[in-house]
């Protein structure tokens, strides 16, 4: 018990509370609590002799009960390691399907060795983060970035992805520019604008006026022009010219800001708090300067949940029949083709389109789109959209870049398919990363284990669920002496 809990990141204090918890009173634990710290101390010089040995033994036991599991590692001119990267077979397979944007990040070190940890996260058809691969490394130079990438290229089958998110690390830019030359760098629009919000705390706590308009600029601005010229209009306003911070942020805005991200596809993600947010959760289930194979076994858990709460979404998304909400037929085709998460996305742009008219121009296939409230909204907001219908291939042009960037349709061109009387999504605009069946073919280099892989999922998930419901048993049945007696009863019976 105390083993496992200390595995698990609880404190020295809380491990003898619970102790004491668990044998009715503090006073009935059987050793004091030098012997308690003691006991710890052995259970971490245990984890941590031969610790590389047991690393890849952990590996060897993943490998065997997954034949899709792969790590590989990097070593230096002395035979030391100096990285390693694995990733489940589940993981490669969710990868094949949702390999377009992948965010990395490495500002996580909770490890015996202090070496920076990196995750490789996207999203998948459920609007979930997917984790596709851990990798530690003992530098942060381009060398080592460089190795990692080429590394995750290889373990996903040799395809790299569309679009980056990193933050502002040139080695990192620079890997990504040797090794990547396909893929599209943007940095994380959080980590730049970090150093602003700190440098202006006072008015971000003061000013509410101020934290509106700023975050309209850096989160609204669909086009070039919106955005220079609300930034220009926010920086007068408050007497901001000249702001060091602000100045960097701006001379680098094609790197991060909405309005150029608008023709790369980027599934709506601008940041890489998607890897921040798991590195969060490792952060409050590994123990400080823990060994590389308890923090391997760790972060295997925390994929392992997302597995689960993956398949959770999966089974929910078969199931339920979705309520429409506005009664359109081509709200009911969404509702049909989409996940659940993606057509709630569907909606909001669907509910937007009644703050727009919409007049044809002098062109039959360019319509203008005007906001109702247009006189009311601030000079420099952008409120006239033009949309191009290409009545050949049923494609809806508009100059937004919603779809480009997201892969689901902008309220504009919904609005002009609705006037126009379409009933259905045009099949170039259904994007089958976001659709039921984004999970129907499996990449070549998955195959030759799909049988095996699908038998041990399947085992796994009867385990999770037959553990999950004895847990719920044990609640139900441990405050009643009469349903104890039932529950022993039926349990006898299996």
């Amino acid at each position: 018990m105390v083993r496992y809990l200390r595995e698990n990141n609880v404190s020295l204090s809380k491990v003898r509370c619970i102790l004491g918890s668990m044998n009715g009173s503090m006073d009935n634990i059987t050793f004091s609590k030098k012997r308690l710290k003691t006991i710890c101390a052995d259970i971490a010089t245990d984890l941590m002799s031969d610790d590389m040995q047991k690393t890849f033994h952990t590996f060897i036991k993943m490998r065997n009960d997954d034949p899709n599991f792969v790590y590989a590692f990097q070593l230096d001119n002395q035979r030391r390691i100096t990285a390693l990267m694995w990733s489940s077979g589940n993981s490669r397979r969710m990868y094949s399907h949702f390999d377009d944007v992948v965010t990395f990040d490495t500002t996580y070190r909770t490890n015996l060795y202090k070496m920076p940890f990196g995750m490789f996260v996207g999203v998948n058809n459920h609007f979930q983060s997917v984790i596709y691969a851990g990798v530690l490394l003992t530098s942060e130079e381009t060398p080592s970035f460089e190795w990692a990438f080429s590394e995750f290229v290889k373990m996903m089958g040799g395809k790299a992805p569309v679009t980056m998110l990193t933050d502002q690390c040139a080695a990192m830019g620079a890997a990504i520019r040797n090794v990547l030359k396909e893929t599209v760098h943007r940095w994380c629009k959080w980590h730049v604008l970090k150093k602003v919000v700190e440098m202006l705390g006072h008015l971000f706590s003061s000013d509410k006026q101020f934290q509106d308009d700023f975050n309209k600029v850096v989160n609204h601005m669909l086009t070039k022009e919106e955005f220079e010229d609300s930034w220009h209009a926010m920086l007068g306003k408050f007497g901001l010219e000249g702001h060091p911070e602000l100045n960097r942020a701006f001379d680098s805005r094609s790197l991060w800001a909405k309005a150029w991200f608008k023709d790369i596809f980027c599934a709506r993600m601008t940041s890489t708090q998607r890897s921040e947010s798991a590195n969060n959760v490792l952060k409050n289930t590994v123990p400080c300067n823990a060994p590389l194979n308890l923090f391997v076994q760790q972060y295997s858990k925390l994929v392992k949940e997302q597995e689960l709460a993956d398949h959770e979404q999966e089974k929910k998304t078969k199931q339920r029949v979705i309520k429409l909400r506005f009664g359109w037929k081509i709200e009911d085709h969404a509702a049909k083709i989409y996940t659940k998460k993606v057509y709630e996305l569907f909606l909001e742009e669907l509910h937007k389109t009644t703050a727009f008219i919409v007049t044809q121009t002098e062109n039959p296939h360019v319509y203008k789109l005007v906001h109702i409230e247009s006189e009311r909204r601030q000079k420099w907001s952008k409120v006239v959209f033009e949309v191009t219908v290409d009545e050949e291939t049923s494609r809806y042009s508009c100059e937004c870049g919603l779809y480009n960037h997201f892969g689901i349709l902008c309220c504009h061109a919904l609005l002009v398919m609705v006037q126009k009387g379409v009933t259905e999504i045009p099949d170039v605009h259904i994007m089958k990363r976001w659709t039921r069946a984004a999970r129907e073919n499996l990449a070549e280099h998955l195959l030759p284990h799909q049988e095996a892989s699908i038998q041990r999922h399947s085992q796994a998930l009867r385990h999770s669920v037959l553990e999950n419901t004895v847990k719920d048993v044990v609640s139900l049945a441990e405050s009643d002496a009469a349903d104890f007696e039932y529950a022993m009863k039926h349990l006898g019976i299996l």
